[in-house]
């Protein structure tokens, strides 16, 4: 068995152990990167009718990962918190349940008060870089919910000048998951390119610091080569540095700390070995 398919036999099996936000994150991937039901009634029973209502009321950034970097743009765009993850939870539930609730969006927000935002973060480099997901997540699927025809991910590569962190990897493949709506989709052929050549930059990044970067980071790359059709030679290394990580059927990395080598806390790094398929 492969080790991915082990991973995703462990949180299968104990899917009911994980938090609910941990649920949700795993299942969606299941639910749009394989197209299959498997957790049809758990989708069913999670959503609340309030639940929208209270993540569009909730600003708290406090808990935030890397805060002291990116409370001031979070105090630029001080909405940005609330719409980000309302943005990301009606493209979720349109991917897994077909239910559309951009309207409620739209009752607190007019289409171009969610323009104006984008519009300001696609012009603003140093946010982009720093508020990484929260920018692009906003960027991106306010696009694909409530579309202009603008190629906000090829706008969103022009941003990278160099691949030399990281963060910059990070940058790069969540730009490309986005454009598949969270694997929902193919790659846009026009993004084919460009993709390739900053997975490449990342490749060669990789390489160079391969013993520093974290299996999350790695494992990310993976997926998002493999949904652009690059061809890595880091593939078969990374399977071998998972491989001897594998404990308890999941896979664990000595880089983080024992709170995310927990089942719960290791789910969005096994998520990601599970649909590289390695």
């Amino acid at each position: 068995m492969k080790i991915s398919e082990r991973a995703r036999e462990t949180y299968t099996e104990r899917f009911w152990e994980l938090r609910d936000d941990k649920r949700f994150h795993f299942a969606t991937r299941v639910k749009n990167h394989f197209g299959v039901k498997d957790f049809d009634d758990f989708f069913e029973e999670y959503f609340s009718d309030t639940e929208l209502t209270e993540l569009l009321s909730n600003n708290d950034y406090s808990e935030v990962n890397y805060y002291e970097q990116r409370k001031d743009y979070f105090e630029k765009y001080d909405k940005l918190f609330s719409i980000e993850a309302s943005l990301c939870r009606i493209t979720h539930l349109r991917n897994v349940l077909n239910l559309d609730l951009r309207h409620e969006l739209l009752n607190q927000y007019s289409e171009e008060e969610l323009f104006a935002l984008c519009d300001a973060l696609l012009e603003d480099k140093p946010a982009v870089s720093i508020l990484s997901t929260y920018a692009i997540d906003t960027i991106c699927l306010c696009e694909n919910l409530f579309p202009r025809n603008i190629d906000v991910a090829q706008k969103l590569c022009e941003h990278i000048s160099e691949i030399d962190s990281p963060a910059a990897v990070y940058l790069v493949t969540h730009i490309i998951i986005c454009d598949t709506n969270f694997y929902a989709r193919k790659i846009g052929e026009q993004h084919q390119e460009i993709f390739c050549k900053l997975l490449a930059q990342c490749e060669e990044y990789i390489s160079k610091n391969f013993e520093d970067i974290t299996l999350d980071i790695k494992l990310e790359f993976l997926v998002c080569a493999k949904m652009a059709g690059f061809e890595t030679s880091l593939k078969e290394k990374i399977r071998q540095e998972c491989e001897a990580n594998m404990a308890e059927g999941y896979l664990q990395d000595p880089r983080h700390k024992h709170r995310l080598n927990t089942l719960n806390g290791a789910e969005h790094r096994n998520s990601l070995l599970m649909m590289s398929e390695i």
